[in-house]
């Protein structure tokens, strides 16, 4: 079906207008989001402005109630006063001495790790090579699963001095 020039000038009419309306109502909805926050965001920043201003007043009568409470108890009827603190329920613990602390250095002992014997094992150890599959019995010594202990540690070098 082939069309006719006046039914594709309609089409393109309408493409033109459905265009056209879409684009509009997507800038108003824009605009209007747009207006609302800034509408909010404007009464948020009144509410703080209001807030500082009325905790700068509140300071300021403060300062000037201490300021005359201050005037009061240093020229009283009894002459200049100090102020006075009202008296604390907790007392304050009394300050630690420092402490000397004393760094000594201690040789080292001639041999390390000298003195002592190797015992047999114990009878927990040869049930546990027993179970772990030792082969042998216990008391002819053949298949043992045990590593030999490691060798003493050299001595230490001989320090000449303190």
């Amino acid at each position: 079906m082939t069309s006719t020039p006046r039914a594709r000038d309609r089409y393109r009419a309408a493409v033109t207008v459905l265009t056209g309306v879409t684009s509009a109502a997507a800038l108003t909805s824009t605009a209007w989001i747009a207006s609302g926050a800034a509408s909010q965001y404007a009464a948020e920043q009144a509410d703080l402005a209001a807030a500082e201003q009325s905790a700068e007043a509140a300071q300021l009568e403060y300062d000037a109630a201490l300021a005359a409470y201050q005037k009061r108890l240093e020229y009283s009827n009894n002459g200049p006063q100090k102020l006075l603190r009202p008296a604390s329920p907790i007392t304050p613990k009394p300050a630690k001495a420092p402490s000397r602390l004393a760094l000594r250095y201690v040789p080292a002992p001639t041999q390390v790790g000298a003195g002592g014997t190797v015992s047999k094992p114990r009878a927990e150890t040869k049930a546990k090579q027993r179970t772990n599959g030792g082969g042998g019995s216990a008391s002819s010594g053949g298949g043992s699963t045990t590593t030999p202990p490691p060798p003493p540690p050299p001595p230490p070098p001989q320090s000449s001095g303190s």
